[in-house]
């Protein structure tokens, strides 16, 4: 019997090295394959008409993105602040009602500092609110003005008193 496990615990111990070596040989020919298809940031300045960024999703864990989806969004978004490009498309899977990686992109790089910036853009002028709004309502219907922006039947909905 003791002959029986042992074998069985050696021959799980060779599987797993095996299995590990596999996985860390596609990594490395992953990695030599694609090293000069990979720019640095600084590379990727001195790029001329560059159409757009593009930042396709990665998953999400629970209401925040994954690491790898985390990690492609700080890149974008350094990449359109230096200028790179005038646009930048994020990308992502809305599968399901407890899926919602769109969203959680969305709302990804909005920080106070943004937040400052776009309060001093209305403030000033230089955006114009009207042209945002599609609906006004009445703050006594605020549960059928979310409805509406919901269901499609609004982008943005001003709620008065």
């Amino acid at each position: 019997m003791n002959k029986i496990i042992k074998r069985i615990i050696i021959g799980m111990i060779i599987l797993l090295v095996v299995a590990l070596i596999a996985l860390l040989g596609i990594n490395f020919f992953v990695v030599a394959k694609t090293k000069s298809k990979i720019l640095t940031e600084e590379q990727a300045k001195e790029l001329e008409d560059v159409d757009c960024i593009l930042v396709l999703g990665a998953g999400i864990w629970g209401q925040k993105p994954s690491p790898m989806l985390e990690d492609r969004l700080l890149q974008g978004i350094s990449l359109y602040q230096n200028g790179v490009s005038q646009k930048i498309i994020m990308s992502g899977d809305h599968g399901s009602d407890n899926y919602d990686e769109v969203n959680v992109i969305s709302v990804f790089h909005h920080t106070p500092k943004y937040f400052r910036e776009a309060l001093d853009l209305i403030s000033t002028g230089k955006v114009d609110v009207e042209k945002l709004i599609t609906k006004k309502m009445q703050m006594k219907y605020a549960k059928k003005a979310l409805e509406m922006h919901k269901n499609g039947e609004a982008i943005k909905v001003l709620l008065e008193n």
